[in-house]
């Protein structure tokens, strides 16, 4: 063990970890770049300040006038995930002032998860966040704030801050820790190209949001919703709302029936959800989980319709699972207890890695594979979780049977609104599939610039159509 990562301030086994010096060492011994301390690369690295200050942060709705606030939840690694960010008022705003966010600020978990990295975009001001994110505000003149992330999400970067935690129950990482984190100084125009790649990415999850945006408003116009509630005799139970498999007070709740009301009166008919199906089936239950192997679903691996495959946890590829468990194109997995209300759409990519689901999940094979996108789509409106709450069972952990599944009304889709949100649902994916193959370039860029196998020329002749393409595909919401 080298001299120089020795120090009496730490003496937990974890901090001197083979893999971590080995790291290090690497890092030291790059023949054409520098490394230096992240504190001396930044111009401030600050955290929320005093615990007792969060008191006084109240959660409220949406508005124009309030300021998001971002918590460990909404790092979605590399960035901040806006879909769930809750807001509080310019007032609880004004008086947090050290927990203040400006575009470009680096944002790191420092507490529960330790070392989620995200970088506030220009257009997310402006923004607050709680006591487990240290804000870390480089000098843009020595280190570009795109390639500092793309540095910190790296395997030279994630396993500093590991090691830099410290806590016996609970691990937190220390502002003054952080500023020790060594990261590589390279050339500007190198760190420029490899941060072009997280710019386009971020620039891509833009994108990706308005198209879902577009497509969830246009199935929301036709579903004319929201919908006035309660409406003159909404509590009455009529004879086409009662099911002899059903006689508890809940499902019939007026809420409910008059959902089921409104869609049965749409102006394009409706039709049981069985009629446009093959087949409704369970996942399988597996326990044994492996670092490679088989991707397993779980409820965690879905959010608003997007299926994150490759987040999946791994069993062993030789474990027999029945094929009714294995997910197929144009299949729409719903989750059936926990998290109830979501659903996603399996494209022939998803397929490709031969995925499981669990137990937690519905497979919805679909007749015609065209209804996937658009089923998947009403499944998640506010019509359809609704619909999926009021069949829902049990007191301590609702759960959705795969028999009921079928009864859900859903509309008769016109032909170019199914055709538009296919659309819509499929550039959303593609543009998230995009983005987070540009991430992995990047972090692959900065680990082959520290290991000394990075072709510089190749890097700059792949990002060359970067800044064209940017310029081309404005941010969405630049004008706002």
């Amino acid at each position: 063990m080298e001299k120089e990562f020795l120090t009496s301030a730490r003496l937990d086994c974890d901090y001197y970890r083979q893999d971590a010096l080995k790291a290090l060492s690497i890092l030291h011994q790059q023949e054409r770049w520098k490394c230096q301390p992240v504190k001396k690369v930044c111009s401030a690295i600050f955290n929320f300040g005093a615990y007792a200050q969060y008191n006084i942060v109240e959660f409220l709705p949406k508005q124009d006038d309030r300021v998001p606030f971002v918590t460990v939840s909404e790092i979605n690694q590399p960035f901040v995930d806006e879909s769930h960010l809750r807001y509080v008022s310019p007032e609880v705003h004004g008086h947090l002032k050290k927990s203040q966010c400006s575009p470009q600020d680096v944002l790191l978990s420092i507490a529960g998860t330790i070392g989620l990295v995200g970088i506030v975009p220009k257009h997310l001001s402006p923004l607050n966040s709680n006591q487990d994110l240290a804000k870390l505000r480089f000098l843009s003149e020595i280190v570009d704030p795109y390639f500092a992330v793309a540095f910190l999400i790296s395997h030279y970067g994630q396993i500093q801050l590991s090691r830099e935690a410290a806590g016996a129950v609970l691990k937190h990482l220390y502002l003054y820790n952080i500023g020790t984190i060594q990261i590589t100084v390279a050339a500007r125009e190198i760190q420029e190209a490899i941060g072009s790649l997280i710019r386009k990415a971020e620039r891509l999850k833009e994108l990706a949001e308005t198209s879902h945006l577009a497509a969830n408003r246009l199935l929301e116009e036709f579903l004319t919703w929201p919908i006035s509630l309660p409406e003159e005799n909404a509590g009455f139970v009529a004879l086409g709302d009662s099911t002899a498999a059903r006689l508890d007070a809940k499902f019939y709740l007026p809420a409910y029936l008059q959902i089921i009301r409104h869609v049965r009166q749409l102006p394009s008919g409706w039709q049981p959800l069985s009629q446009v199906l093959d087949g409704v089936y369970n996942g399988a239950e597996v326990r044994e989980f492996v670092e490679v192997g088989r991707p397993y679903l779980c409820v965690k691996n879905i959010d608003r319709g997007e299926l994150d495959v490759r987040g999946a946890p791994r069993i062993l590829a030789e474990t027999v699972i029945p094929e009714k468990a294995l997910i197929k194109a144009g299949d729409v997995l719903v989750v059936r207890t926990g998290s109830l209300g979501q659903a996603a759409f399996v494209r022939s990519i998803d397929e490709q890695m031969g995925a499981a689901i669990s137990s937690h999940f519905i497979r919805l094979v679909v007749r015609d594979l065209s209804d996937g996108p658009i089923i998947a789509a009403f499944l998640n409106s506010g019509i359809g979780r609704l619909l999926q709450d009021q069949i829902a069972y049990g007191a301590v952990q609702p759960q959705i049977s795969q028999d009921e599944v079928g009864a859900i009304p859903v509309p008769k889709w016109p032909q170019n609104l199914k055709g538009t949100v296919s659309e819509a649902h499929s550039r959303w994916r593609d543009y998230l599939d995009e983005s987070e193959t540009l991430v992995t370039k990047a972090t692959n860029a900065v680990e082959s610039l520290i290991a000394g196998t990075l072709n510089e020329r190749e890097l700059l002749a792949g990002v060359a159509g970067i800044e064209p393409w940017l310029e081309a595909h404005p941010s969405p919401y630049a004008s706002k």
